[in-house]
């Protein structure tokens, strides 16, 4: 019998930043939290591994894939975030919704600038990404977390 494989470092480090997330008390977005982490560390490997060397045309598409993923799934998040605040009465909501309004232009602003194939505009996308999320979830997100749990929401 093989002994247990320890996780690759890409792994562990996924699982560190994923406990990194704080709980903001409704099952659904913790979800949500975790999968658009993966999907910004999805990106953050792409990136990396395309400045390592000249990209080709392939690379580009999969930059803008990961880009209208990111895109298409934080608007979908948010959309869900913002119903439930509005149905619930948050009082924080308003703030909330600027700032998803924000990121939503933000990134809009960086698949454009993606478009004009530099590789450090990747780059610059890839550490701006992280950091939102991570402020986000951690700050803005966890605001809501006792709201909810008050509600009856989980």
């Amino acid at each position: 019998m093989a002994a247990p494989q320890d996780p690759s470092p890409n792994e562990a480090f996924r699982a560190r930043l994923s406990r990194e997330l704080r709980d903001v008390g409704v099952s659904a977005f913790n979800q949500d939290h975790r999968s658009m982490l993966g999907a910004i560390l999805n990106f953050h490997e792409l990136v990396e591994n395309l400045s390592r060397r000249r990209p080709s045309n392939t690379d580009w598409r999969q930059v803008d894939d990961a880009m209208e993923h990111l895109s298409t799934y934080a608007s979908t998040h948010f959309k869900a975030e913002e119903s439930l605040m509005s149905l619930h009465g948050f009082p924080g909501l308003e703030e909330h919704r600027r700032e998803h309004e924000a990121f939503v232009q933000r990134l809009a602003v960086f698949r454009q600038e993606v478009r004009t194939r530099n590789i450090l505009v990747t780059v610059d996308v890839k550490f701006f990404l992280l950091e939102w999320l991570f402020t986000h979830i951690n700050q803005m997100d966890y605001k809501y977390a006792d709201f909810f749990r008050r509600k009856g929401v989980s």
